[in-house]
């Protein structure tokens, strides 16, 4: 009775435990919902053309260290890379100080490969990202970033990817999902304000 009594006591003792270690609460985000590769440049500098290949007119030039974000549309085989001259084109959206955000604006293609040979590249995929301007954490993407969860995420924190890469969704290529480890929780910051690393 006594050998039963103390198994009992160290069962509840045990989830009452559990009960009190906070865990990761997911916000209300669709599990299979499409989501894009938010990519971090990694040469000097990126040219982005109008189409996949050298003779298309080029409409930006993306520094080091600078952020893109794979154009994925819904159609079938939206994200798949482009054959051009010798090398596979991605189209990507990309940051532009006059524009403020990502938008059907600022779209062009880039090379995958800095040389005809398959290395290296032009850009990374990364797991995390460092918040540059104070910002908010939102439990919906789109259309726009909405339904503060009363989070403000401060500047110069880094907050890691939600997903196995930093991504971006389809619907709003601003919203980065990303965790909050502090407060137990995960959601979107507005990709204008952080810096993929």
């Amino acid at each position: 009775m006594l050998k039963s009594s103390m198994k009992f006591f160290f069962t509840l003792i045990v989830c009452i435990f559990l009960t009190q270690v906070p865990g990761i609460s997911h916000a209300q985000l669709a599990p299979y919902e499409k989501t894009t590769s938010v990519m971090d440049v990694v040469i000097g500098g990126l040219n982005v053309r109008t189409g996949p290949g050298f003779s298309y007119p080029v409409i930006a030039q993306v520094s080091y260290g600078e952020d893109i974000v794979s154009y994925c549309p819904t159609t079938p085989n939206g994200c798949a890379p482009i054959s051009g001259n010798g090398q596979e084109w991605n189209r990507n959206y990309y940051p532009d100080a006059s524009i403020g955000y990502y938008s059907n604006a600022a779209i062009g293609y880039t090379a995958w490969y800095i040389t005809a040979e398959q290395g290296p590249f032009n850009y990374v995929n990364t797991h995390t990202t460092k918040v540059t301007r104070s910002s908010t954490l939102y439990r919906d993407a789109c259309p726009n970033l909405g339904g503060s969860s009363g989070i403000t995420e401060p500047k110069g924190k880094y907050l890691p990817a939600y997903d196995d890469e930093l991504k971006a969704t389809v619907c709003n290529p601003n919203a980065w999902r990303v965790l909050d480890t502090d407060a137990h929780t995960d959601g979107y910051v507005n990709g204008w304000n952080l810096k993929a690393e």
